[in-house]
């Protein structure tokens, strides 16, 4: 009797047959949007998948699943739900930050080069897969008149992942955008092995990857650009040289602070074993929301939203609603 293999809770331990497999069924194939046919292919597919990549079945995993201080599972529609749910979660919230709280220092840049603007506009459009149009505009400063992707109704997690794992250009910019920011002396990000199973997927791997590559050459010199101008303006500062245009808030967090030439929290949380900390975790997520409920905020006091500081439940994903809605605009 072949016995099931234990279930996968980490990406770290994911092996990259399994990557494989995953990323395969992740996919809308040649489709452009979630159908109900596409549905009822993946409830048969996961069936066929390794047991360790669906729902655990054992009886003790499952009451253990369901423990209080038990980690926060995927959101899964029914044709799903059988999907390995801490595993789709890690991932959902992979592509969360990568989205977010990692283009921190690029969003602080109002002086990106055209192209490397339009790469930012369209990274964080990701975020409209899982936020409604108005709090998607609201977040990121986008002009209501500019499309946006429709927003996953229920919000699923695996058919989230699957409408990016299906998409060419999301694809190749997630991929720049992760060698481009990764620093020396720290791991691959976590999400690249899958992206990188999904690019080899859509069998335009070699044209994917080229544009990106040409992508994350120019990210990698601005943030490099960006952290030399941050040290020259720390010296200034330190040799009694004060610019003007500089507020003064941030002139005191710069002369105290070299946080920007070390990892911070969220980079670190790439190193191994460090999945399975459960207050690195935490702390990731928390930067997420952060992130979130930061953009809520400042679009709040630009008086930029209509109706964001009123939304509904199912106007924000479950993984941030609680925080999101808590948030008195």
């Amino acid at each position: 009797i072949k016995m099931p293999q234990p279930s996968v809770r980490y990406i770290e331990d994911l092996s990259s047959r399994n990557t494989e497999k995953l990323a395969n069924l992740l996919s809308l194939g040649w489709r452009t949007k979630i159908t109900l046919q596409w549905l009822s292919e993946q409830e048969q597919a996961i069936n066929q998948l390794p047991s360790s990549l669906q729902k655990p079945k054992n009886i003790l995993l499952k009451i253990a699943m369901k423990l209080p201080r038990s980690p926060q599972k995927a959101v899964l529609c029914s044709a799903h739900t059988n999907l390995n749910p801490l595993l789709i979660h890690r991932f959902f919230l992979q592509l969360s930050a990568e989205c977010s709280v990692r283009l921190k220092r690029l969003d602080e840049n109002p002086r990106l080069p055209p192209n490397l603007a339009a790469f930012l506009k369209r990274i964080h459009g990701i975020n409209s897969l899982w936020f409604a149009p108005f709090i998607y505009r609201s977040l990121f400063k986008v002009d209501e008149r500019e499309e946006c992707h429709e927003m996953i109704e229920g919000g699923c997690e695996a058919c989230i992942l699957s409408v990016v794992g299906t998409n060419h250009q999301m694809l190749c910019d997630l991929r720049a955008s992760m060698l481009g920011r990764r620093r020396k002396r720290l791991p691959v990000p976590r999400f690249l092995k899958i992206v990188d199973a999904w690019i080899e997927g859509t069998g335009h791997g070699i044209a994917i990857r080229k544009d990106s590559d040409t992508l994350e050459k120019e990210i990698r010199e601005c943030r490099r650009e960006m952290q030399r101008a941050r040290r020259q303006t720390r010296q200034n500062i330190k040799d009694g040289i004060v610019d003007p245009a500089i507020p003064e808030e941030e002139r005191l967090s710069m002369n105290e602070s070299h946080e920007d030439e070390e990892a911070k929290p969220e980079d670190t949380f790439e190193m191994a074993g460090k999945e399975k900390d459960e207050n690195a975790e935490q702390y990731f997520e928390g930067s997420i929301l952060d992130y979130y409920t930061g953009g809520l905020k400042s679009s709040t006091n630009l008086g930029f939203q209509t109706r964001a500081s009123t939304p509904l439940p199912e106007d924000i994903h479950p993984a941030f609603r609680e925080s999101m809605m808590s948030f008195d605009g």
